[in-house]
Protein backbone atom coordinates (compact mmCIF):
# COMPACT_ATOMS: atom_id res chain seq x y z
CA UNK A 1 0.00 0.00 0.00
CA UNK A 2 1.22 3.42 -1.04
CA UNK A 3 2.43 5.65 1.88
CA UNK A 4 1.35 8.70 3.13
CA UNK A 5 4.52 10.58 2.44
CA UNK A 6 6.34 8.87 -0.55
CA UNK A 7 10.36 9.40 -0.89
CA UNK A 8 12.64 9.51 -3.58
CA UNK A 9 16.14 9.86 -2.84
CA UNK A 10 17.55 11.64 -6.03
CA UNK A 11 21.71 11.74 -6.97
CA UNK A 12 21.98 15.03 -8.91
CA UNK A 13 25.17 17.16 -9.65
CA UNK A 14 27.35 15.41 -7.25
CA UNK A 15 25.33 16.20 -4.19
CA UNK A 16 22.00 14.24 -2.77
CA UNK A 17 19.01 15.39 -1.43
CA UNK A 18 15.35 14.11 -0.02
CA UNK A 19 12.60 15.19 -2.61
CA UNK A 20 9.54 14.16 -0.56
CA UNK A 21 6.11 14.53 -1.72
CA UNK A 22 4.02 15.61 1.12
CA UNK A 23 -0.02 14.85 1.53
CA UNK A 24 -0.37 14.57 -2.30
CA UNK A 25 0.31 18.81 -3.29
CA UNK A 26 3.12 20.02 -1.65
CA UNK A 27 6.76 19.23 -1.78
CA UNK A 28 9.66 20.52 -0.33
CA UNK A 29 13.24 19.27 0.50
CA UNK A 30 15.12 18.41 2.94
CA UNK A 31 18.71 19.14 3.79
CA UNK A 32 20.49 15.55 4.00
CA UNK A 33 22.75 17.02 6.69
CA UNK A 34 20.22 19.15 8.86
CA UNK A 35 17.11 17.73 10.80
CA UNK A 36 14.07 18.83 10.44
CA UNK A 37 14.63 21.43 7.73
CA UNK A 38 11.16 21.74 6.80
CA UNK A 39 9.22 24.89 5.38
CA UNK A 40 7.83 26.90 3.26
CA UNK A 41 11.22 28.38 1.46
CA UNK A 42 13.87 25.54 0.07
CA UNK A 43 16.85 25.97 2.09
CA UNK A 44 20.28 25.61 0.71
CA UNK A 45 21.35 21.88 -0.12
CA UNK A 46 25.14 21.97 1.10
CA UNK A 47 25.76 25.28 -0.24
CA UNK A 48 24.33 24.44 -3.95
CA UNK A 49 23.06 27.42 -5.60
CA UNK A 50 19.08 27.99 -6.15
CA UNK A 51 18.73 27.46 -9.38
CA UNK A 52 20.57 23.66 -8.84
CA UNK A 53 17.91 23.27 -5.78
CA UNK A 54 15.15 24.50 -8.00
CA UNK A 55 16.12 21.60 -11.02
CA UNK A 56 16.34 19.18 -7.80
CA UNK A 57 12.92 20.43 -6.99
CA UNK A 58 11.87 19.53 -10.81
CA UNK A 59 13.34 15.78 -10.78
CA UNK A 60 11.40 15.18 -7.69
CA UNK A 61 8.23 16.34 -8.85
CA UNK A 62 7.94 14.74 -12.33
CA UNK A 63 9.36 11.17 -10.36
CA UNK A 64 7.43 11.51 -6.82
CA UNK A 65 4.83 8.75 -6.77
CA UNK A 66 1.90 9.55 -4.99
CA UNK A 67 -0.79 10.45 -6.24
CA UNK A 68 -1.74 14.00 -7.92
CA UNK A 69 -4.73 15.12 -10.43
CA UNK A 70 -1.80 15.65 -12.98
CA UNK A 71 -0.84 12.46 -13.23
CA UNK A 72 -0.63 11.95 -16.85
CA UNK A 73 1.25 14.99 -17.66
CA UNK A 74 3.79 13.62 -15.28
CA UNK A 75 3.79 10.35 -17.03
CA UNK A 76 4.19 12.16 -20.33
CA UNK A 77 7.43 14.33 -18.62
CA UNK A 78 8.94 11.84 -17.09
CA UNK A 79 11.32 10.40 -19.39
CA UNK A 80 13.03 13.73 -20.46
CA UNK A 81 14.38 14.26 -16.53
CA UNK A 82 17.19 12.45 -17.11
CA UNK A 83 18.22 15.10 -19.39
CA UNK A 84 16.76 18.17 -17.76
CA UNK A 85 19.06 18.22 -15.13
CA UNK A 86 22.01 18.42 -16.69
CA UNK A 87 20.38 21.39 -18.60
CA UNK A 88 19.48 23.25 -15.99
CA UNK A 89 22.68 23.28 -14.57
CA UNK A 90 24.77 23.93 -17.67
CA UNK A 91 22.38 26.73 -19.01
CA UNK A 92 21.63 29.48 -15.92
CA UNK A 93 19.16 30.66 -18.82
CA UNK A 94 17.00 27.95 -17.83
CA UNK A 95 16.56 29.06 -14.01
CA UNK A 96 13.23 30.87 -14.56
CA UNK A 97 11.55 28.41 -16.10
CA UNK A 98 12.69 25.58 -13.80
CA UNK A 99 11.12 27.70 -11.03
CA UNK A 100 8.38 28.01 -13.01
CA UNK A 101 7.79 24.37 -13.50
CA UNK A 102 8.08 24.11 -9.29
CA UNK A 103 5.17 26.50 -9.30
CA UNK A 104 3.01 25.07 -11.97
CA UNK A 105 2.94 22.07 -9.74
CA UNK A 106 2.70 23.48 -6.58
CA UNK A 107 -0.06 25.67 -8.13
CA UNK A 108 -1.76 23.81 -10.65
CA UNK A 109 -0.36 25.97 -13.70
CA UNK A 110 0.19 22.62 -15.98
CA UNK A 111 -2.31 24.26 -18.82
CA UNK A 112 0.27 27.40 -18.94
CA UNK A 113 3.70 24.97 -18.89
CA UNK A 114 2.14 22.88 -21.87
CA UNK A 115 1.14 25.89 -23.55
CA UNK A 116 4.40 27.11 -23.48
CA UNK A 117 6.33 24.36 -24.06
CA UNK A 118 4.50 25.17 -27.48
CA UNK A 119 5.24 28.18 -27.98
CA UNK A 120 9.08 27.67 -26.84
CA UNK A 121 9.16 25.14 -29.74
CA UNK A 122 6.92 26.76 -32.37
CA UNK A 123 8.70 30.27 -31.81
CA UNK A 124 11.96 28.28 -32.03
CA UNK A 125 10.98 27.00 -35.51
CA UNK A 126 9.48 30.30 -36.76
CA UNK A 127 12.83 32.05 -35.87
CA UNK A 128 14.97 29.70 -38.06
CA UNK A 129 12.75 30.32 -41.08
CA UNK A 130 12.04 34.26 -40.63
CA UNK A 131 15.85 35.90 -40.23
CA UNK A 132 16.65 33.64 -43.29
CA UNK A 133 13.88 34.64 -45.73
CA UNK A 134 14.68 38.31 -46.73
CA UNK A 135 17.99 37.05 -47.71
CA UNK A 136 16.31 34.04 -49.80
CA UNK A 137 13.38 36.38 -51.73
CA UNK A 138 16.38 38.92 -52.51
CA UNK A 139 18.50 36.25 -53.76
CA UNK A 140 15.59 34.60 -56.04
CA UNK A 141 14.95 38.11 -57.34
CA UNK A 142 12.76 40.43 -54.61
CA UNK A 143 13.24 43.55 -54.07
CA UNK A 144 12.31 45.56 -51.23
CA UNK A 145 8.79 45.50 -52.37
CA UNK A 146 8.55 41.77 -52.38
CA UNK A 147 9.76 41.74 -49.01
CA UNK A 148 7.48 44.30 -47.92
CA UNK A 149 4.77 42.73 -49.45
CA UNK A 150 5.50 39.19 -48.04
CA UNK A 151 5.68 40.55 -44.48
CA UNK A 152 3.18 43.08 -44.23
CA UNK A 153 0.75 40.95 -45.43
CA UNK A 154 1.51 37.98 -43.62
CA UNK A 155 1.47 40.52 -39.66
CA UNK A 156 -1.89 41.79 -41.07
CA UNK A 157 -3.31 38.41 -41.92
CA UNK A 158 -2.44 37.63 -38.44
CA UNK A 159 -4.05 39.72 -36.65
CA UNK A 160 -7.23 40.14 -38.46
CA UNK A 161 -7.60 36.56 -37.95
CA UNK A 162 -7.44 37.04 -33.85
CA UNK A 163 -10.54 39.68 -33.82
CA UNK A 164 -12.49 36.46 -35.63
CA UNK A 165 -11.29 33.23 -34.12
CA UNK A 166 -12.06 34.20 -30.59
CA UNK A 167 -15.58 34.95 -31.55
CA UNK A 168 -15.55 31.80 -33.34
CA UNK A 169 -14.34 29.90 -30.68
CA UNK A 170 -16.83 31.29 -28.15
CA UNK A 171 -19.78 30.59 -30.30
CA UNK A 172 -18.53 26.93 -30.36
CA UNK A 173 -16.49 26.41 -27.12
CA UNK A 174 -14.16 24.20 -29.09
CA UNK A 175 -11.30 26.35 -27.33
CA UNK A 176 -8.90 23.76 -27.41
CA UNK A 177 -9.73 21.99 -31.24
CA UNK A 178 -8.77 25.67 -32.40
CA UNK A 179 -5.78 26.35 -30.62
CA UNK A 180 -4.73 22.62 -32.35
CA UNK A 181 -6.14 23.43 -35.64
CA UNK A 182 -3.70 26.87 -35.62
CA UNK A 183 -0.56 25.41 -34.09
CA UNK A 184 -0.93 22.24 -36.73
CA UNK A 185 -1.72 24.32 -39.49
CA UNK A 186 1.40 27.00 -39.06
CA UNK A 187 3.23 23.90 -38.97
CA UNK A 188 2.25 22.27 -41.90
CA UNK A 189 2.81 25.28 -44.09
CA UNK A 190 6.15 25.38 -42.92
CA UNK A 191 6.50 21.65 -44.70
CA UNK A 192 6.37 23.78 -48.25
CA UNK A 193 9.34 26.26 -47.56
CA UNK A 194 11.97 23.51 -48.82
CA UNK A 195 9.96 23.61 -52.00
CA UNK A 196 9.52 27.36 -52.61
CA UNK A 197 11.26 28.34 -55.95
CA UNK A 198 10.34 31.93 -56.52
CA UNK A 199 9.53 34.91 -54.70
CA UNK A 200 6.29 35.21 -55.44
CA UNK A 201 5.48 31.84 -53.52
CA UNK A 202 7.04 33.38 -50.82
CA UNK A 203 4.91 36.43 -50.59
CA UNK A 204 1.66 33.85 -50.79
CA UNK A 205 3.14 31.63 -48.58
CA UNK A 206 3.58 33.50 -45.11
CA UNK A 207 0.68 35.22 -45.29
CA UNK A 208 -0.81 31.59 -45.74
CA UNK A 209 1.15 30.24 -42.83
CA UNK A 210 0.66 33.41 -40.42
CA UNK A 211 -2.84 32.36 -40.60
CA UNK A 212 -2.13 29.51 -38.13
CA UNK A 213 -0.98 32.37 -35.58
CA UNK A 214 -3.89 34.35 -35.96
CA UNK A 215 -6.67 31.12 -35.26
CA UNK A 216 -4.96 29.92 -32.10
CA UNK A 217 -3.85 33.29 -30.18
CA UNK A 218 -7.15 33.97 -28.69
CA UNK A 219 -8.49 30.44 -27.43
CA UNK A 220 -5.07 30.12 -26.09
CA UNK A 221 -4.69 33.18 -24.02
CA UNK A 222 -8.31 32.87 -22.75
CA UNK A 223 -7.39 28.79 -21.88
CA UNK A 224 -4.29 30.34 -19.58
CA UNK A 225 -6.39 33.08 -18.19
CA UNK A 226 -8.90 30.57 -16.77
CA UNK A 227 -6.40 28.15 -16.09
CA UNK A 228 -4.92 29.97 -12.90
CA UNK A 229 -6.70 32.03 -10.38
CA UNK A 230 -7.01 35.84 -11.02
CA UNK A 231 -4.29 37.10 -8.82
CA UNK A 232 -1.71 34.80 -11.00
CA UNK A 233 -3.25 35.86 -14.62
CA UNK A 234 -0.07 37.93 -14.31
CA UNK A 235 2.33 35.57 -13.64
CA UNK A 236 0.97 33.35 -16.15
CA UNK A 237 0.80 35.86 -19.31
CA UNK A 238 4.47 36.46 -18.23
CA UNK A 239 5.97 32.29 -18.33
CA UNK A 240 3.70 32.73 -21.56
CA UNK A 241 5.99 35.48 -22.82
CA UNK A 242 9.23 34.06 -21.35
CA UNK A 243 9.29 30.62 -23.32
CA UNK A 244 8.38 32.43 -26.21
CA UNK A 245 11.14 34.43 -25.79
CA UNK A 246 13.61 31.66 -24.96
CA UNK A 247 12.14 29.34 -28.16
CA UNK A 248 13.19 32.96 -30.49
CA UNK A 249 16.66 33.13 -29.24
CA UNK A 250 17.13 28.89 -29.53
CA UNK A 251 15.76 29.51 -32.91
CA UNK A 252 18.29 32.43 -34.30
CA UNK A 253 21.05 30.91 -32.49
CA UNK A 254 19.99 27.59 -34.57
CA UNK A 255 20.35 29.01 -38.02
CA UNK A 256 23.32 31.16 -36.65
CA UNK A 257 24.92 27.67 -35.77
CA UNK A 258 23.65 24.95 -38.22
CA UNK A 259 23.35 26.71 -41.70
CA UNK A 260 26.58 29.77 -41.38
CA UNK A 261 29.08 27.48 -39.41
CA UNK A 262 27.62 23.44 -40.20
CA UNK A 263 26.65 24.28 -43.78
CA UNK A 264 23.08 23.04 -44.23
CA UNK A 265 20.99 23.78 -47.02
CA UNK A 266 18.38 26.08 -46.71
CA UNK A 267 16.23 23.21 -47.84
CA UNK A 268 16.93 20.60 -44.99
CA UNK A 269 16.91 23.76 -42.24
CA UNK A 270 13.55 24.55 -43.31
CA UNK A 271 12.46 20.84 -43.34
CA UNK A 272 13.55 20.77 -39.40
CA UNK A 273 12.12 24.10 -38.41
CA UNK A 274 8.68 22.46 -39.85
CA UNK A 275 9.39 19.26 -38.16
CA UNK A 276 10.19 21.22 -34.44
CA UNK A 277 6.66 22.79 -35.01
CA UNK A 278 4.88 19.68 -35.90
CA UNK A 279 6.59 18.45 -32.75
CA UNK A 280 4.80 21.29 -30.91
CA UNK A 281 1.91 20.45 -31.29
CA UNK A 282 1.72 17.26 -28.95
CA UNK A 283 1.79 19.31 -25.75
CA UNK A 284 -2.07 20.47 -26.49
CA UNK A 285 -3.30 16.81 -26.24
CA UNK A 286 -2.75 17.16 -22.03
CA UNK A 287 -4.15 20.45 -22.02
CA UNK A 288 -7.50 20.58 -19.74
CA UNK A 289 -10.28 23.76 -21.11
CA UNK A 290 -11.67 25.01 -17.66
CA UNK A 291 -15.41 23.96 -17.96
CA UNK A 292 -16.86 27.76 -17.41
CA UNK A 293 -14.23 29.07 -20.12
CA UNK A 294 -15.64 32.24 -22.07
CA UNK A 295 -14.38 34.67 -24.44
CA UNK A 296 -15.23 38.17 -24.82
CA UNK A 297 -15.93 38.63 -27.84
CA UNK A 298 -14.01 41.37 -29.92
CA UNK A 299 -16.07 43.21 -32.59
CA UNK A 300 -14.85 46.15 -35.05
CA UNK A 301 -16.78 49.45 -33.43
CA UNK A 302 -15.11 53.16 -33.61
CA UNK A 303 -17.67 55.29 -33.29
CA UNK A 304 -19.07 53.68 -30.02
CA UNK A 305 -15.88 53.47 -28.56
CA UNK A 306 -14.92 56.72 -26.21
CA UNK A 307 -13.44 59.98 -27.84
CA UNK A 308 -9.72 58.88 -25.79
CA UNK A 309 -9.64 55.47 -27.06
CA UNK A 310 -10.46 56.37 -30.59
CA UNK A 311 -7.70 59.13 -30.67
CA UNK A 312 -5.34 56.58 -29.02
CA UNK A 313 -6.05 53.65 -31.71
CA UNK A 314 -5.74 56.32 -34.18
CA UNK A 315 -2.42 57.36 -33.15
CA UNK A 316 -1.53 53.62 -32.74
CA UNK A 317 -2.43 53.19 -36.11
CA UNK A 318 0.05 56.25 -37.34
CA UNK A 319 3.04 54.72 -35.57
CA UNK A 320 2.09 50.70 -36.83
CA UNK A 321 2.50 52.86 -40.57
CA UNK A 322 5.86 53.37 -39.12
CA UNK A 323 6.92 50.36 -37.55
CA UNK A 324 8.35 47.63 -40.54
CA UNK A 325 8.89 44.32 -40.54
CA UNK A 326 11.89 43.71 -38.92
CA UNK A 327 13.20 41.78 -41.94
CA UNK A 328 14.64 45.32 -43.34
CA UNK A 329 17.01 46.03 -40.22
CA UNK A 330 18.28 42.65 -40.55
CA UNK A 331 19.09 43.61 -44.66
CA UNK A 332 20.44 47.00 -43.42
CA UNK A 333 22.82 45.25 -40.97
CA UNK A 334 24.22 42.73 -43.59
CA UNK A 335 24.55 45.92 -46.14
CA UNK A 336 26.86 47.41 -44.05
CA UNK A 337 29.39 44.60 -44.35
CA UNK A 338 30.51 44.37 -47.79
CA UNK A 339 34.18 44.23 -46.83
CA UNK A 340 33.38 40.18 -45.78
CA UNK A 341 31.85 37.37 -47.86
CA UNK A 342 27.88 37.20 -48.18
CA UNK A 343 28.24 34.43 -45.46
CA UNK A 344 30.46 36.40 -42.90
CA UNK A 345 27.99 39.46 -43.51
CA UNK A 346 24.76 36.93 -42.44
CA UNK A 347 26.66 35.54 -39.51
CA UNK A 348 27.57 39.58 -38.15
CA UNK A 349 23.53 40.27 -38.85
CA UNK A 350 22.39 37.15 -37.18
CA UNK A 351 24.25 37.94 -34.39
CA UNK A 352 22.74 41.28 -34.24
CA UNK A 353 19.79 39.84 -34.53
CA UNK A 354 20.47 37.57 -31.79
CA UNK A 355 21.57 40.36 -29.52
CA UNK A 356 17.90 42.12 -30.29
CA UNK A 357 16.28 38.63 -29.50
CA UNK A 358 17.76 38.98 -25.71
CA UNK A 359 17.45 42.54 -25.05
CA UNK A 360 13.33 42.06 -26.24
CA UNK A 361 13.22 39.13 -23.44
CA UNK A 362 14.92 40.84 -20.76
CA UNK A 363 13.16 43.82 -20.98
CA UNK A 364 9.78 42.41 -21.35
CA UNK A 365 8.76 41.72 -17.52
CA UNK A 366 10.51 45.38 -16.44
CA UNK A 367 8.61 47.25 -19.45
CA UNK A 368 5.40 45.66 -17.81
CA UNK A 369 5.90 46.74 -14.03
CA UNK A 370 7.07 49.94 -15.62
CA UNK A 371 4.08 50.79 -17.35
CA UNK A 372 2.13 49.92 -14.22
CA UNK A 373 4.02 52.33 -12.00
CA UNK A 374 5.34 55.25 -13.76
CA UNK A 375 1.46 55.09 -16.64
CA UNK A 376 1.36 53.69 -19.83
CA UNK A 377 1.35 56.66 -21.98
CA UNK A 378 5.26 57.61 -20.34
CA UNK A 379 5.62 54.05 -21.61
CA UNK A 380 4.71 54.30 -25.03
CA UNK A 381 5.56 57.72 -25.34
CA UNK A 382 9.51 56.64 -24.48
CA UNK A 383 9.09 53.32 -27.11
CA UNK A 384 7.89 55.92 -29.63
CA UNK A 385 10.64 57.90 -29.27
CA UNK A 386 13.05 54.96 -28.92
CA UNK A 387 11.94 53.48 -32.21
CA UNK A 388 12.75 57.16 -33.71
CA UNK A 389 16.56 56.74 -32.40
CA UNK A 390 16.77 53.48 -33.57
CA UNK A 391 15.37 54.58 -37.30
CA UNK A 392 17.89 57.44 -37.59
CA UNK A 393 20.81 55.60 -36.31
CA UNK A 394 20.30 53.24 -38.86
CA UNK A 395 19.98 56.12 -41.74
CA UNK A 396 23.22 57.72 -40.53
CA UNK A 397 25.65 54.55 -39.79
CA UNK A 398 27.13 54.51 -43.43
CA UNK A 399 28.16 57.66 -43.19
CA UNK A 400 29.70 57.93 -39.99
CA UNK A 401 31.25 54.45 -39.48
CA UNK A 402 34.20 53.44 -42.20
CA UNK A 403 35.21 50.40 -40.79
CA UNK A 404 33.77 46.87 -40.18
CA UNK A 405 34.62 46.73 -36.42
CA UNK A 406 32.84 50.11 -35.61
CA UNK A 407 29.87 49.63 -37.90
CA UNK A 408 29.29 46.38 -35.87
CA UNK A 409 29.85 48.16 -32.74
CA UNK A 410 27.32 50.63 -33.31
CA UNK A 411 24.65 48.12 -34.94
CA UNK A 412 25.07 46.54 -31.28
CA UNK A 413 23.96 49.65 -29.40
CA UNK A 414 21.03 50.18 -31.96
CA UNK A 415 20.00 46.61 -32.03
CA UNK A 416 19.70 46.54 -28.25
CA UNK A 417 17.98 49.57 -28.12
CA UNK A 418 15.09 48.32 -30.93
CA UNK A 419 14.75 45.44 -28.57
CA UNK A 420 14.06 47.72 -25.37
CA UNK A 421 11.48 49.34 -28.04
CA UNK A 422 9.70 46.10 -28.71
CA UNK A 423 9.57 45.38 -25.39
CA UNK A 424 8.26 48.80 -24.16
CA UNK A 425 5.36 48.52 -26.82
CA UNK A 426 4.28 44.93 -27.30
CA UNK A 427 1.67 44.84 -24.07
CA UNK A 428 1.70 48.62 -22.80
CA UNK A 429 -0.59 49.82 -25.89
CA UNK A 430 -3.44 47.26 -25.23
CA UNK A 431 -2.74 48.08 -22.01
CA UNK A 432 -3.87 51.49 -23.10
CA UNK A 433 -6.60 50.31 -25.34
CA UNK A 434 -8.39 48.54 -22.46
CA UNK A 435 -7.70 51.82 -19.52
CA UNK A 436 -9.34 53.97 -22.07
CA UNK A 437 -12.00 51.89 -22.40
CA UNK A 438 -15.42 51.66 -20.86
CA UNK A 439 -15.43 47.85 -18.88
CA UNK A 440 -18.29 46.83 -21.53
CA UNK A 441 -16.37 47.93 -24.44
CA UNK A 442 -13.14 46.60 -23.91
CA UNK A 443 -13.57 43.52 -26.18
CA UNK A 444 -14.57 46.31 -29.17
CA UNK A 445 -11.70 48.29 -28.67
CA UNK A 446 -9.35 45.76 -28.40
CA UNK A 447 -10.69 44.08 -31.32
CA UNK A 448 -10.61 47.50 -33.63
CA UNK A 449 -6.91 47.97 -32.24
CA UNK A 450 -5.90 44.97 -33.57
CA UNK A 451 -7.61 45.10 -36.77
CA UNK A 452 -6.45 48.57 -37.65
CA UNK A 453 -2.66 48.13 -36.48
CA UNK A 454 -3.09 44.97 -38.31
CA UNK A 455 -4.46 46.38 -41.67
CA UNK A 456 -1.45 49.25 -41.23
CA UNK A 457 0.78 46.64 -41.46
CA UNK A 458 0.46 46.11 -45.13
CA UNK A 459 1.36 49.83 -46.02
CA UNK A 460 3.95 49.49 -43.80
CA UNK A 461 5.80 47.12 -45.59
CA UNK A 462 4.85 48.06 -49.26
CA UNK A 463 6.15 51.80 -48.44
CA UNK A 464 9.21 50.42 -46.62
CA UNK A 465 10.06 48.11 -49.63
CA UNK A 466 9.25 50.34 -52.01
CA UNK A 467 11.50 53.01 -50.38
CA UNK A 468 14.13 50.06 -50.25
CA UNK A 469 14.26 49.82 -53.49
CA UNK A 470 15.56 53.64 -54.20
CA UNK A 471 17.57 53.74 -51.36
CA UNK A 472 17.61 52.10 -47.68
CA UNK A 473 18.07 55.07 -45.76
CA UNK A 474 14.60 56.16 -47.28
CA UNK A 475 12.66 53.56 -45.07
CA UNK A 476 14.62 54.49 -42.39
CA UNK A 477 13.51 58.60 -43.00
CA UNK A 478 9.82 57.30 -43.23
CA UNK A 479 10.35 55.73 -39.71
CA UNK A 480 12.15 58.14 -38.06
CA UNK A 481 9.24 60.63 -39.65
CA UNK A 482 6.25 58.80 -38.98
CA UNK A 483 7.12 57.38 -35.14
CA UNK A 484 8.48 61.65 -34.39
CA UNK A 485 4.61 62.01 -35.80
CA UNK A 486 2.89 59.73 -33.53
CA UNK A 487 4.74 60.64 -30.44
CA UNK A 488 3.58 64.98 -31.20
CA UNK A 489 0.19 63.02 -31.85
CA UNK A 490 0.38 61.51 -28.19
CA UNK A 491 1.47 64.26 -26.60
CA UNK A 492 -1.48 66.77 -28.01
CA UNK A 493 -4.72 63.77 -27.91
CA UNK A 494 -3.51 61.96 -24.99
CA UNK A 495 -3.37 64.64 -22.10
CA UNK A 496 -4.59 63.87 -18.63
CA UNK A 497 -3.29 60.04 -18.76
CA UNK A 498 -0.05 58.73 -16.93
Amino acid sequence: MRSEHSRLRVHSFGACCDVVAYHRTHYCFRDLGEEGSWGGGVPRVFGIPARVQCAWRVLGVLHATSHHPHEDARQFLRPLTPLAGRAFYACPAWFFIARTFTDAYTRSMINVILLGITSLLTDLSSEMIVPILPFLIQSLGGGGLAIGLAFGVGDAVAALMKVFSGYWADRTKRFKTFVFVGYFFSAFAKFFYPFISSWQSIAVLRPIERLGKGFRDAPRDAIVSESVPPEMRGKAFGVQRAMDSVGALIGSVAVLVLFLIFGLSLQTLFFFAALIGLVAVFPIFFVRVPSNLTLSRKRIGFRELPLKARHFIAIATVFAIANFSNAFFILRAQSLFVDLSFQDSLSLALVLYIFFGIFDAVFSEPAGALSDQLGRRRIILTGYLLFSVVSLGFMVVPYIAHTTVTQFLIMLIFFALYGVFRAFIDASQRAMVADLSDPGQRATALGTFEAATGLAAIPAGLIAGFLWDFSPTLTFAHGFGFSILASALLLVFIRGQK
